[in-house]
């Protein structure tokens, strides 16, 4: 094989490899962020419903408004499922469509 060849497959190889390398790092950051930003907004929602379910009876109704609306405005496209623990079969029947 020539010379010419050899540091030509070498060169090759590194920045392929350098390319993958990057892309692997890149995969890495951008799958943790999202993560992160996912349970981020999930945890929100969830003290947001807390807040309404739970402190209806606490809150006059001016500040219980302000508490649904920031529960709407939280996470706008997402909806909560409740599901009672006590019946198993009621709760398949309700999660089948999400399985």
């Amino acid at each position: 094989m020539k010379t010419g060849r050899k540091i030509s497959l070498i060169y090759s190889g590194i920045t392929i490899g350098l390319i993958i390398i990057a892309g692997v790092v890149f995969y890495f950051f951008a799958s943790n962020y999202v993560h992160s930003l996912y349970f981020h907004y999930l945890e929100e929602k969830a003290h947001a419903v807390a807040e309404e379910k739970f402190s209806k009876d606490e809150l006059d109704p001016v500040k219980y408004q302000n508490v649904v609306l920031r529960r709407k405005n939280s996470i706008p496209t997402s909806q909560e499922l409740f599901i009672r623990i006590d019946d198993r079969a009621e709760g398949r029947r309700a999660l089948h469509e999400y399985f």
